[in-house]
């Protein structure tokens, strides 16, 4: 089962807004998280992505996956499983 980030958990401009810090296009983004275009596009219009491309996009711009979204409304994942599979480096 896949860990995903809803458009529910994400502060929508968040993202964006720390991507524009860097002065990174979203290509650029995507190749230092390692994920593709469309996960950046995805994040930034506060679609659907997964636990490991919420973790990978929140690591390249420097900060935590609770800067980019609420632990407390994901789907699939309880608060308390999302911090413990966190702590545990796993991925979805």
């Amino acid at each position: 089962m896949a860990l995903v980030m809803t458009k529910d958990a994400v502060h929508i401009d968040a993202i964006k807004a720390a991507r524009q810090r860097k002065g990174w296009s979203q290509p650029r983004l995507a190749s230092v998280a390692g994920v593709s275009l469309g996960v950046v596009q995805n994040a930034e219009r506060g679609g659907n992505i997964t636990l490991r491309s919420a973790m990978a996009l929140a690591d390249a711009l420097g900060g935590k996956v609770d800067d980019f979204w609420a632990s407390d409304k994901q789907d699939e994942v309880a608060a308390g499983e999302f911090e413990a599979a966190k702590v545990r480096g796993e991925e979805a």
